[in-house]
């Protein structure tokens, strides 16, 4: 199909990553006992 032929040719060379809502939230509001691995995820995504 054109349409997936075209998605993977954009996509291709693009990372795609999920992120829950709550891992945000765990960073943004300090959220223990979660606070500290969240906020490790958050560096190795963003660095």
């Amino acid at each position: 199909m054109i349409i997936e032929a075209t998605w993977m040719k954009n996509m291709a060379d693009k990372l795609c990553i999920l992120f829950d809502i709550n891992v945000l939230m765990d960073v943004l509001q300090r959220r223990e006992p979660f606070y500290e691995t969240s906020a490790r995820l958050k560096v190795d995504v963003w660095s």
